[in-house]
């Protein structure tokens, strides 16, 4: 299955603004309330107050009888939900002394303590004047339990004692004053201000309006759906193997290649990065642009002005971030494909701030002069961002880049944390360790570092080895941590070998393509669980390897020039390879 990307529309004739594309790309994405340059406004996000959802939450705890977890999640959020199915019915119930039913429906609400008073005082006057009434029967201990059990009572006896001690005199009396009951207020109507009536099941309503409206936008196709992903159900993969047949191609135009790829986290979408400066969402079974995106079905998509090195999402898949060559990053809400903030345009340019609050405000790296780089002080596009990873609760974005600096960026500051210096030559890639305390990073000075994320100390520096007849440092160009065994880590050189070493530096275990010429790896990943090593060659080869066994298992011939990349997706066996002949192929086991 093969897709053609179609050509960019001509450059606009007057100089775009910060986020429009460069002179061969698609036009920006507007800001929410502004209109694009096609004269389309963009998607605006409904806001959703915290409260209310809480609120859903406990009416589904009320109708499914999950009191006490009701009763401590109100208790916790302090949010309270005063809902009964019909007002007119509780204060019919009130008013006509039904107060079994009226009981058991304050059980569940959160009433003012006075108005409880009041309301508990005429239950028990009730109760005690029919208790009375049926004296041989010997039902007295009915209104002294209500008046000696209850909260409300309780409080009426050290607040007025005087009237709880009335009540205590009117449930031992020995003879009934029907008068008694004539007299009662009616405590209908000041409750009946304390509570409402919320459509049933609403929770439930909302979530099926939403998975509707998906499926009519194209969103969601028939089959399962994981709720919890919020996206069709992934198959889970039973038996890891390794990729024998081309799935589907993507085909990029003469003018441009993927410089980066990756799966989301939950498998859903493919991300590609190119020379060009495009973003682009990709349904990987189709090999076709993701359309239920509302922004790409309208031809425009998410970009930058230099070419996009690093990408990186957050754990839920809804944030992405990307990198570019001239140093700078974004952070893209990728359902509707607003960058979260405009980074501030070079000095003489206009400023136009976004007029959503609600709006990630994050800026990284500053727009500045030529010759001046906001990465460091080097000059021209050498601090690109070359690498990225969000920290495991999405607050703060790593990067390293080509001017030998890792970076921290807080994403609700949009402020730089912290820097971590030592490398000696370009900071190629780098991730958290499985506690976030610590940062592992490889460079092109052929160093893998270990650095303290608090402190920013370098605390273990170490080279892998070099084979007989290789460069004296083959550059460093991937680690990942093992995906069940976070102890120790897959270390990718620029050299036709991969190593397994643990956190101190110990080489445990090598795999070589044992190809001394245009063999060299130019990228590696391992399958979700670990059982695969996949290893991307100059030669356009991809070697599998087995990691129980240690052996090279399979060569599939992916491209007929040099590699750029490669990458897994997280559920299933695929893997999809990327090059400079301008293409994404995407691998699977034979059938």
């Amino acid at each position: 299955m093969e897709a053609q990307r179609l050509p960019p529309p001509p450059a606009p004739a007057e100089p775009a603004p910060v986020e429009s594309a460069t002179s061969s790309s698609a036009p920006a994405l507007a800001l929410p309330g502004e209109k694009s340059v096609l004269g389309i406004a963009p998607v605006q996000e409904t806001p959703v107050d915290a409260t209310d959802v809480i609120k859903l939450m406990l009416q589904f705890c009320k109708e499914n009888a999950l009191l006490k977890t009701m009763s401590t999640l109100m208790d916790e959020t302090q949010v309270t939900l005063n809902t009964v199915d019909s007002v007119e019915q509780f204060v019919a119930d009130i008013n006509g002394g039904r107060w079994d039913q009226v009981l058991h429906t304050v059980g569940t609400l959160r009433l003012p303590i006075e108005k409880l008073i009041d309301l508990y005082e005429q239950s028990a006057t009730l109760i005690a004047s029919i208790v009375l009434e049926m004296i041989e029967m010997r039902e007295v201990d009915m209104a002294r339990a209500l008046l000696r059990q209850t909260g409300p009572m309780q409080a009426l006896k050290h607040e007025n004692s005087e009237r709880y001690l009335r009540l205590e005199h009117l449930a031992s009396r020995p003879a009934f004053d029907p008068i008694m009951v004539r007299v009662r207020p009616s405590g209908g109507p000041p409750l009946a201000v304390e509570v409402g009536v919320l459509p049933p099941s609403r929770l439930l309503a909302l979530l099926s309006q939403a998975l509707k409206w998906q499926k009519h936008t194209g969103q969601l196709h028939d089959g399962a759906y994981d709720l919890l992903r919020g996206a069709a159900a992934m198959p889970t993969v039973t038996h890891e193997t390794f990729p024998t047949t081309l799935a589907c191609l993507i085909r990029f135009g003469a003018r441009s290649h993927p410089e980066v790829a990756a799966f989301s986290p939950d498998g859903q979408y493919l991300v590609s990065g190119s020379v060009d400066g495009f973003v682009e969402v990709w349904d990987y079974q189709t090999a076709q642009l993701r359309k239920d995106l509302q922004y790409q079905a309208q031809d425009q998509f998410m970009v930058h002005e230099d070419p996009v090195l690093a990408t990186a999402f957050t754990r839920d898949g809804a944030i992405l971030a990307t990198g570019a060559q001239n140093g700078k990053i974004k952070v893209w809400r990728i359902q509707t494909g607003e960058v979260s903030r405009r980074s501030p345009p070079p000095p003489g340019s206009a400023i136009r701030s976004s007029p959503d609050p609600a709006l990630i405000t994050v800026v990284f790296l500053a727009a500045v002069p030529w010759g001046i780089s906001a990465c460091g002080g080097l000059s021209g596009p050498t601090g690109g961002v070359t690498c990225m990873q969000f920290s495991r609760d999405g607050s703060h974005l790593l990067s390293g880049s080509f001017d030998k600096t890792i970076r921290v960026h807080g994403l609700k500051s949009g402020k730089l944390l912290k820097e971590y210096k030592g490398h000696q030559s370009f900071v190629n890639c780098l991730t958290y360790t499985s506690d976030g305390n610590r940062i592992v990073s490889g460079g092109s000075d052929g160093t893998v570092r270990i650095w303290d994320a608090r402190t920013t100390e370098c605390l273990i520096t170490f080279k892998p080895p070099v084979a007989a007849g290789a460069p004296t440092e083959a550059a460093v160009i991937g680690v990942q941590l093992m995906p069940r065994n976070p102890d120790q880590m897959v270390v990718c050189t620029r050299s036709p070998t991969v190593f397994i070493i643990n956190t101190q530096g110990q080489v445990l275990r090598s795999f070589s393509s044992g190809k001394l010429q245009g063999g060299d790896f130019v990228g590696s990943c391992t399958s979700p669980r670990g059982e695969w090593l996949y290893c991307l060659a100059e030669d356009g080869k991809m070697y599998c390897f087995h990691m129980g066994t240690g052996k090279l298992e399979s060569i599939l011939t992916c491209h007929e020039k040099e590699g750029i990349g490669l990458v897994h997706h997280p559920h299933r066996n695929l893997i999809a390879t990327y090059c400079a002949d301008g293409t994404i192929k995407l691998w699977r086991p034979a059938d």
